[in-house]
């Protein structure tokens, strides 16, 4: 498989600058908090504390999310060559269907309306759309304008009412690769038999630790992603969203568990063949031996009987081996690893809900922004 192997239009587009793509997402998020700035400075607002924190939480969310699906399609191209390290006869199926998958896909679609539609549903069934009369549309999506109806008003909810959907459509785009990459570990586990392996049941551990490694570092980006959207947006008391979210975490663990028993099953069924092609040897010099008889030469018959003797203990020796052979694909390292990334956004949303502490003391937060401003326009 080529590394320039493309996934999506996405994949290597950041890259195509020349600059490291961790910069440029860094850019990226920069610019989306001077644009909030240059609306306050536009509407005569000094925005508070609280509110530039938001603003560079929503500039770091949507950055990550960039970075975060550059790095995850690097990660699922590691991913498709190392399987393809394991299965010679994987890879031009392996590449046409991940491609095919990734852009033809309605099922991506779905994605896209299962992600944000109850973000924005759990705000039209709450109170506040609810039980307000003559609640508009307008009022919800752009409630600064419904009442002070100015140009650069109308700029600010808009662009904020945009960066919102956009960190939704980036999270969707994540759990679309997300999930691509756990439909490749199941169809290349399932589809084992027609695709065998290169490397034996003994060193198959050592061949599989680089995608364990993948499967990770995975989970660790996309519940970073999650984290900073809980920071940027927060468990509301809606539990339409809070259920959105709660499906979040778990579609981390499903695709931990995927992941790990395609692996699982990978392991089994090459100790499985290995073990039939023993039984099918085994039964073959079963048959020669069967087949000599007690005429001719005697000494060339003891010759032959001790070789098919010899022969028969060594892979009775290597079926023993292979019995005893660890299969379980799971290890302490990386059931701690998953328990850590999973508490991650539980974590997140408990310090979420304490930041009020944080702004009482309002002399603090004050010097902690304006030390990032002035780094920021250092930088600059």
């Amino acid at each position: 498989m080529p590394k320039e192997f493309s996934m999506t239009w996405f994949d290597g587009l950041l890259k195509k600058a020349g600059i490291s793509y961790s910069i440029i997402c860094l850019v990226i998020g920069v610019i989306i908090y001077f644009i909030y700035l240059f609306f306050g400075k536009m509407l005569d607002i000094e925005w508070y504390t609280d509110d530039k924190l938001k603003f560079i939480l929503m500039g770091t969310l949507i950055a990550y999310q960039f970075f975060g699906i550059q790095y995850l399609l690097d990660i699922s191209k590691e991913v498709f060559l190392n399987l393809c390290i394991l299965s010679n006869e994987v890879e031009e199926s392996l590449c046409s269907e991940a491609k095919r998958r990734f852009s033809g896909s309605l099922w991506y679609y779905v994605l896209l309306v299962m992600v944000i539609f109850p973000f924005y549903s759990a705000d039209w069934i709450s109170s506040d759309y609810t039980l307000k009369e003559n609640y508009t549309l307008m009022e919800q999506f752009v409630p600064n304008y419904a009442e002070d109806p100015r140009f650069w008003v109308l700029g600010f909810d808009i662009y904020h009412v945009s960066m919102g959907f956009l960190a939704l459509f980036l999270l969707a785009y994540i759990l679309w690769i997300i999930f691509n990459i756990a439909w490749t570990f199941r169809t290349f586990s399932l589809n084992f038999h027609s695709n065998p392996l290169t490397t034996s049941a003994f060193s198959i551990h050592m061949k599989l630790r680089s995608i364990k490694i993948l499967i990770l570092l995975s989970l660790f980006c996309y519940f970073i992603c999650i984290s900073l959207l809980i920071l940027s947006y927060g468990l509301t008391g809606y539990i339409f969203e809070k259920i959105t979210l709660a499906s979040l975490l778990l579609v981390g663990l499903i695709f931990f568990f995927i992941g790990y028993e395609s692996l699982n099953g990978i392991v089994r069924r090459q100790m499985e063949f290995e073990m039939d092609q023993i039984n099918k040897k085994s039964q073959e010099y079963i048959q020669k031996l069967l087949a000599i008889n007690s005429n001719g030469d005697y000494s060339q018959k003891i010759q032959e009987t001790n070789f098919v003797s010899n022969m028969l203990d060594v892979l009775q020796k290597q079926r023993d081996s292979l019995t005893k052979a660890y299969t379980n694909i799971y290890d302490l390292a990386s059931i701690i690893s998953i328990i850590s990334a999973f508490i991650l956004p539980i974590l997140t949303d408990i310090v979420k809900k304490n930041l009020h502490l944080l702004f009482e003391s309002r002399d603090i937060a004050d010097q902690g922004i304006s030390i990032l401003n002035s780094i920021i326009h250092n930088i600059i």
